[in-house]
Formats: C-alpha cells, structure tokens, sequence
C-alpha cells in the first residue's frame, strides 16, 4: 500500500494490522515476518514490542503504558491553578505539575505591555499599598474615610516607582510615549480603584487578614482520607460583624461568567469556590464571602471595580446549594491524579 499510494509505509501498515486484534496478534505477525519477510522483521521488532507491552498491561513492566502508579504519592498541596488545569487537560496537568515540565514564557516584545506582566506590577503595588496601611494602623474600625483614602495615596506615591521600575527599562529609551501613556493611563486606574476600595473598606470597619498570603488547608474526601488545598488569596479582610471577605484583582478577561456554578462544577473556574474553602478552615468561621475586582484599560469604558464600585462576587446561596457537587468536583480531579490517570482530551487540544 505504502508503494502504490504513498500513505502507509510497510511498517505502519504491519502495526496497524496489530491493532483491535485480539491480545497475542503481535506473536502471529512476528513469526509470518521472520519466515516471508525476514530483514522487516529484526526492523519491526521495537514496534511489536510496544504492541506486546500495551496488550499485557503488565504491572511490572510499564514503560510503554503510561501508568504511573507513583503518581498516588504525589503529596504536594493542590492549588486553584493548578486542579483548573487538571479539569481543562489532565495532561498539561501532567506536565506540569508532575513531571515539572514547563513551557517557556513568551519573551515580551519591546513594542507591548504584555497582561501577564502589568498584573504582576498591579498586585505588587496593592500588596505593598494595604500592607503600608495595615502597619499604619489605619486598615481599622473607626478609621476616618478621608484619612484612609490619603494615606493610600501616599503610599501609592511611595510605591509607584519601585514597581513600574522595570517596565521603564524595558521600554523607557525606544518607547517613550507608550512607557508614559502607560504608567498615566495604570496610575490614574489605580488611583480611582483605590478611592472606591478604600471608602467601602473604611465604612465597613474592614482589618487586613492577608495580603498575598499562602493558605493550606485540608479537604476530606468522600471516601474518605484528605488532601491538601492550598490558595494565594490577593486580599483578606474582616468586617465589623466578623464577616470574611477574600477579594482577588482581576486585570483581564471575562470575569463576571467566572463565579457562576456551571463553571465552578465542571471544575473551569474553581478559584474563589476554593478561596471560601480555604478561609472557612483557616479563620474557622462559615461567615465567608468572595468577590474578584476587575481594574484596568481592559475594562474600559464602563466595566471594572474603578467605574462601577461593584465587584463581582461569588453568590453564596448559591454556593452552599451545590458545596457537595463542588466538593464532589475537587475529589474527582484529584483522585483521577491520585491514581496516576492523565488522559489526553481527543475532542480539543490544550
């Protein structure tokens, strides 16, 4: 067939002729191999080989399988991050996380201010900012607003610098007028977003819990046993009446579709559902809340927490409605990796 049409070599179609043959198709190729076609034979070896090893399933032997039994004592704490990827493709997953086989990041190019590297100057400069008024005493019941929304100010002036530092090496002498669009059009979000922040913090008699804090925690399993979950929650407060409030910025993307259940079920979108889980056990209450904050040009004209003053947050009725389906979910993906399973996703590659 290879000779006439150029579609199979000799060797393909000698191993296609293997597959959905019942097990043992591999020892009745090889000997009609070593008495018609000898010289294929010794070439076909490694092949049939692989067809043997597949077709015993043999638990001593598994190089050729995929099974990684090793993988049930994979005892690193499972991230939001890390169990969306798992739900999305296991086998990025498995790269990833197992194999700690990582992708390069996509050098940026001089002429773009690349999302993933404005988030990061953006929670930089929040973390440093609420953890500035945290030491200042001012992140308190009581606090008066104006004082509050000042002092923020001022610590977004000491900070600003330090954290657009490296944007202004990368851009400053072949890009000036981006460089300086930039830091205008970031400082002035920032300003309006801290403004809005900062109010309905010092009205609600808000204290900092966490700022960039990592929080690990165990989950039970339904069949009982437990894992652990661990979350970097960009900010955790405690209102007047004791109420948890976890709150993640978001720079990009869709994020009001991110919080409904349908997402959080299927395991597409876990990371506040996860957040509340977390902050239950840490702070040992149920009264838990989660809200993510969109700021920046991306959410221009008339989106974003900086324009509106609305965040869009996790609906907790809702929540505690499906919490076992949830809780279900986190146990499914994780057991599948448990068991060393990472199938790859044939309807659509990730």
């Amino acid at each position: 067939l290879g000779e006439e049409t150029g579609l199979l070599t000799r060797e393909e179609a000698a191993l296609l002729a293997c597959e959905g043959i019942e097990p043992g198709a591999a020892d009745a190729l090889r000997s009609f191999l070593r008495d018609a076609m000898p010289e294929l034979a010794e070439h076909m070896e490694p092949g049939l080989t692989l067809v043997d090893a597949v077709d015993r399933f043999d638990p001593v032997v598994m190089g050729y399988d995929g099974l990684l039994e090793e993988a049930s004592e994979w005892e690193h704490p499972y991230s939001a991050s890390g169990l969306e990827r798992l739900a999305r493709c296991p086998l990025d997953f498995f790269f990833r996380y197992v194999l700690h086989i990582r992708p390069l990041n996509e050098e940026a190019k001089a002429y773009r201010l690349e999302a993933r590297e404005l988030g990061d100057h953006v929670h930089r400069v929040l973390e440093a900012v609420y953890r500035d008024l945290d030491e200042q005493g001012l992140l308190r019941r009581g606090v008066d607003v104006e004082t509050l929304i000042t002092a923020g100010r001022r610590s977004l002036d000491d900070r600003w610098d330090m954290a657009m530092e490296p944007l202004s090496r990368r851009l400053s002498s072949r890009f000036p007028q981006l460089l300086e669009h930039s830091r205008t059009t970031w400082r002035e979000e920032l300003e309006a977003f801290l403004a809005r922040d900062l109010e309905r913090l010092a009205e609600g008699g808000h204290e900092l819990v966490s700022a960039e804090g990592t929080w690990v925690a165990p989950l039970t399993l339904p069949e009982g046993g437990e894992v652990m979950l661990q979350g970097i929650p960009d900010r955790v407060t405690r209102d007047e009446n004791g109420l948890v409030l976890v709150s993640d910025y978001k720079t990009s993307g869709g994020i009001e579709n991110w919080v409904t259940p349908k997402k959080y079920l299927t395991g597409v979108k876990i990371q506040l559902p996860l957040y509340v889980l977390l902050a239950r056990e840490k702070e040992a209450t149920d009264s838990v809340e989660a809200e993510l904050l969109g700021l920046g040009p991306s959410f221009l004209p008339d989106r974003g927490f900086a324009r509106t003053g609305k965040p869009v947050r996790l609906r907790m009725s809702g929540f505690e409605k499906h919490l076992e389906g949830f809780r279900e979910t986190l146990a499914a993906l994780i057991n599948e990796s448990r068991r060393g399973r990472f199938p790859f996703h044939a309807e659509h590659h990730c």
